[in-house]
């Protein structure tokens, strides 16, 4: 292997090594959307540290393609988040619907008109701004990796997470409320969730993680026929299959039906 082939590979194994290391951060820490703040924030900082670098080395002959329709409504979604933080002439705001009640309080107040943005957070509508780059980052990194490489890891990665993820459920769901594999303290005891807080999120993810199991179904077609790694394939799917769909059928989520 020639030195820059082997530069080649290792740089190609050495994204998709990062890739599924941030998938597993994201999956195993991100679990809860209020009661994990530095979890997040952790992912965050890591996230926008990929993108500063990736945007340093992307090479010049590698076109985003198909992935620049998602990237232009992220970067829509951060204008729209941006201007809400933009403060607003005095007596404009007040035009705004839902602010009668605000301005009333401030006049009650003593306080006169000021100049105020349209988020009534400043502070939590910048903080929620941070979480585009998760997927942002794994979305550019993976146009990255490339699709080919992409096929042939992640989905197996997706379903053997998603299938420990049910079996931690299940002994959530025999284990009682005082069971130690609840990984927060606000949480839907009594139900599996796996990694994640609440119920609807771990139903969501497992709804989620089907279509890769189908994927690999059809990728068996390239498995020669009546082979012995074909047949063990076709049971390990099937098993896993069955497992997702216990564990959306177990959780009893509402939201996913």
């Amino acid at each position: 292997m020639t030195n820059s082939r082997f530069s080649n590979w290792l740089g190609e194994n050495l994204l998709l090594s990062l890739l599924l290391t941030y998938l597993l951060l994201a999956l195993s820490l991100g679990g809860s959307s209020r009661a994990a703040p530095l979890a997040h924030g952790t992912l965050q900082a890591l996230a926008a540290l990929g993108i500063a670098l990736l945007a340093i080395t992307w090479p010049r002959s590698l076109l985003l393609g198909r992935a620049k329709i998602p990237i232009a409504l992220v970067a829509f979604m951060i204008c729209v988040g941006l201007l809400q933080m933009v403060p607003l002439p005095a007596g404009t705001w007040e035009l705004l619907p839902g602010r009668e009640t605000v301005a009333e309080g401030f006049q009650s107040l003593g306080i006169s008109s000021i100049a105020s943005p349209v988020s009534l957070d400043v502070e939590v509508t910048a903080w929620s701004l941070g979480y585009v780059l998760p997927p942002l980052f794994t979305l550019l990194l993976s146009v990255r990796i490339g699709l080919r490489r992409l096929i042939r890891v992640v989905p197996t990665f997706l379903c053997v997470f998603s299938v420990a993820t049910v079996l931690i459920g299940f002994v959530q769901l025999y284990g009682g409320d005082r069971n130690l594999l609840y990984f927060y303290r606000d949480t839907s005891y009594g139900f599996p969730v796996g990694f994640f807080a609440n119920v609807n999120h771990f139903a969501s993810f497992l709804l989620m993680v089907l279509p890769f199991v189908f994927f690999l179904f059809r990728q068996l077609g390239h498995i020669q026929e009546n082979s012995d790694k074909r047949i063990a394939m076709t049971l390990l799917l099937a098993s896993a299959f069955l497992i997702l769909i216990l564990g959306i059928g177990t959780a009893g989520s509402f939201a996913i039906y």
